[in-house]
């Protein structure tokens, strides 16, 4: 879950050259049985991610890694409110 550099904005081929694909491979290359699903859109916000973290959540996924934050700061959100919004995406 997260942003542009999550979703692969500007690869060539985001399918299998984004951060989530890599690390599909590398896990299935270590005989892990995983699935990674992309769940980054360019321009996400930490608010953006606490409106999302439902429907992810209702996806039953066994573990969620949250990459938020850089659109926050580049936008000048205080730092404050992204914690606030990182927290409660995380409960």
């Amino acid at each position: 879950m997260g942003d542009s550099l999550t979703e692969g904005y500007r690869l060539e081929n985001p399918k299998t050259e984004s951060y989530p694909a890599q690390l599909e491979k590398e896990l299935q290359k270590k005989g892990y049985s995983v699935r990674v699903e992309n769940q980054g859109i360019s321009g996400e916000t930490s608010f953006g991610g606490l409106q999302r973290v439902r429907f992810i959540a209702s996806q039953n996924p066994n573990l969620v890694i949250l990459f938020l934050g850089s659109n926050d700061a580049l936008r000048g959100i205080p730092t404050s409110e992204t914690q606030k919004n990182m927290e409660e995406i995380v409960k």
